[in-house]
């Protein structure tokens, strides 16, 4: 298992219901271990497995909604 961290800054969150929402499309790509979402922050810390998805496929997540996602340097 190749275990990897990435920060996302998260734009369009404005509430806790969009917290979930959020946690909810990184969750559902395949290989994603944990999502910590913070709407003060707007950011996401994603925990995943390199074997099984990357970071555009996370970022893609978010694709149809009105969320995005960037990775944090």
């Amino acid at each position: 298992m190749n275990k990897v961290e990435k920060k996302l800054s998260v734009s369009g969150m404005t509430c806790g219901h969009c917290v979930k929402n959020v946690e909810k499309l990184f969750k559902g790509v395949s290989g994603v271990e944990k999502v910590s979402v913070s709407l003060e922050k707007k950011d996401a810390m994603i925990l995943f497995d390199a074997d099984q998805t990357n970071t555009a496929s996370i970022l893609a997540a978010l694709n149809g909604s009105h969320y995005k996602a960037t990775v944090v340097d």
